[in-house]
């Protein structure tokens, strides 16, 4: 996975959402997303994830 290909996607494509995850966690935002993410995927396979979000 490319951690900042994600980030920098997330953060152009939802910028409203990007604020408001990052003014809950502050400077942890990045990990906290990728740790998610990596869980979303094990959890539920990666077409679900790009079908549904996470």
């Amino acid at each position: 996975m490319f951690k900042y290909e994600v980030i920098a996607f997330l953060q152009t494509s939802q910028p409203k959402r990007w604020a408001k995850i990052s003014a809950i966690h502050g400077a942890d935002t990045d990990n906290r997303i990728i740790q998610r993410l990596y869980k979303e995927l094990d959890l539920r396979g990666s077409l679900d994830v790009l079908r549904n979000s996470f």
